[in-house]
């Protein structure tokens, strides 16, 4: 295993579950840190967990956002989200979230 440089910061995560019984993944988490947003990070990184999705056989995927995450909810219907429903007081703040899926079509 190389080591990483002491300096070394991730510049973004995802984390997609799988679940039997469903053709939905699940998006869990998603961040991209604060100084490398702008840079098409994370559309990259969004793409490349839904094709770990279709990969798997699942013909789409779904997640929850926070309603007032505007940067987000931008991200996410750039890239094809729609919102199916709505999580009233689903934060510890009482903030609703938002239901997005997308389907995966074939070669995605």
């Amino acid at each position: 295993m190389q080591e990483r440089p002491p300096s070394y910061q991730p510049g973004g995560y995802g984390v997609v579950g799988f679940h039997a019984g469903t053709p939905f993944a699940r998006l869990t988490s998603f961040a991209v840190a604060p100084d490398k947003r702008g840079q098409g990070l994370g559309r990259s990184l969004l793409a490349a967990l839904e094709k770990a999705a279709a990969d798997h056989g699942c013909r789409g995927m779904r997640l929850e956002v926070r309603a007032d995450n505007s940067a987000a909810i931008a991200l996410y219907t750039a890239a094809g989200y729609r919102c199916f429903s709505t999580y009233p007081d689903y934060y510890e703040d009482g903030m609703a979230a938002l239901r997005l899926e997308k389907l995966l079509g074939p070669g995605h």
